[in-house]
């Protein structure tokens, strides 16, 4: 299926996605539909929500080989099993896909701590869990962490961080069987 048959209603549905309210932390669907392909009769279904809250919200896109959760906060990004954050991080966005070749899962963070206790932290977390770190790297203040596992459930992890002003923000990205 070609994505292109569905940005323009997605796009849409991402303006109201920003739209903030007060209120409870419930969640409230603001658009969703289902667009053809018109060449190949594929149907795609998508959904946007948001909390009346303002803290967030998820652009959902489901398709016959599986479906991409988009969120604020931690609405879409999950760490797996047995795996946290730096104490005191906060999961500012993130990604969920799911199809035949597993689960990819993106988790934007930032947190007040230095970078090196960071990423030491989620290191030892990768090594505990019999990864193997197969490269380590850091270019300009931004550290790169990459782990594999041919045996557990968690195939790869990679990890960014960069720290500006005693914050550090990046990513924990992982692939999932």
């Amino acid at each position: 299926m070609r994505l292109t048959a569905i940005w323009a209603p997605v796009g849409a549905a991402l303006a109201l996605f920003t739209l903030t309210a007060c209120g409870s932390s419930s969640e409230k669907e603001v658009a969703s539909g289902t667009v053809t392909d018109s060449e190949t009769g594929e149907k795609t279904q998508y959904q946007v929500t948001r909390k009346d809250d303002g803290s967030g919200g998820t652009l959902r896109i489901e398709g016959k080989n599986g479906d991409i959760l988009f969120g604020a906060g931690a609405d879409a990004a999950q760490m797996p099993k047995g795996f946290t954050l730096y104490p005191g991080s906060k999961i500012t966005g993130g990604m969920n896909t799911r199809g035949g070749d597993g689960q990819h899962v993106v988790a934007q963070f930032e947190v007040s701590a230095p970078l090196s206790k960071v990423v030491e932290h989620l290191e030892g977390q990768m090594q505990a869990h019999g990864m193997t770190i197969t490269t380590k790297a850091n270019q300009g203040g931004t550290q790169m962490v990459i782990a594999e596992s041919e045996e557990g459930p968690i195939n790869n992890i990679l990890v960014t961080a960069t720290e500006d002003g005693g914050k550090t923000s990046g990513s924990f990205t992982y692939t999932q069987k």
